[in-house]
């Protein structure tokens, strides 16, 4: 097995493809079990198989395209396989090296980034401006209301929280359930774990988890996978997240 990349260093936007390579001494009409790398970041655009037969055996290719956007080191863990060894007859899982890309950022990106930083300093600016001048209007606007004092109605108190489920909740649910609507609730309790509000959306989870353990971002990554992956390989995605979450997989 051996995992590659066609450039080590992928360009902020551009698309670049990962390509898992695996070598069989059989002629077999499928890999079932082939299990895709793990990775945090990068946005999946879609993927290509082969499987090519001849004299040698079998040669099993899959081919990522992938789209990186945020800068730096990008690491894209091992694929794996699970099958039986023909030279002992024991399942094993054999397992593919790993690669560490360096994400570059275009010009264009160094360009507007000042004029970012420049509207942003402006807008700092003018909003404590504007709550000034909001706070004068307001007093002006009560000093010339009639003196007579209304009494002021409570608010209502708000409706208390539905119970939200941890973490570990989710994920027991997923054990028994392996739905797609069951990954979607793991992936909704990492989103909070995260700290992220409903509103959020993948690139600010990306941007919390940056400095998280890398247990936790491998662990979003995975379920991130599972939640947009298609129904063929549901199963296959959710055995590798529950493979890596606290407990294994329950048999």
């Amino acid at each position: 097995m051996s995992l590659t990349s066609d450039t080590p260093s992928p360009r902020l936007g551009v698309p670049f493809r990962v390509t898992i390579s695996i070598g069989v001494k059989e002629n077999v009409p499928t890999l079932p079990n082939v299990y895709l790398p793990a990775f945090f970041g990068p946005e999946e655009l879609g993927d290509e198989r082969s499987t090519v037969h001849g004299a040698q055996g079998t040669l099993y290719r899959e081919t990522l395209t992938l789209e990186a956007h945020a800068r730096g080191p990008l690491r894209i863990g091992a694929a794996k396989m699970d099958a039986i060894d023909a030279r002992d007859g024991k399942p094993k899982r054999f397992i593919s090296n790993d690669l560490v890309l360096n994400v570059e950022g275009g010009p264009l990106l160094d360009v507007w980034s000042p004029v970012r930083a420049f509207l942003g300093l402006v807008a700092y600016t003018l909003l404590p401006l504007a709550a000034i001048v909001a706070i004068v209007v307001l007093l002006f606007r009560r000093k010339a209301r009639s003196p007579r004092v209304q009494p002021v109605q409570p608010p209502p108190s708000p409706p208390a929280p539905a119970p939200v489920d941890t973490l570990s909740q989710a994920i027991e649910r997923l054990r028994d359930r392996r739905s797609r609507a069951a990954v979607l609730e793991v992936r909704s309790a990492i989103w909070r774990a995260a700290g992220a509000s409903p509103g959020e959306t993948l690139g600010d989870v990306e941007h919390r988890l940056r400095s998280a353990p890398q247990a936790q971002r491998e662990a979003a990554a995975r379920i991130e996978r599972a939640a947009f992956i298609d129904d063929e390989r549901l199963q296959s995605a959710i055995d590798e997240f529950l493979h890596a979450a606290p407990g294994g997989v329950r048999t």
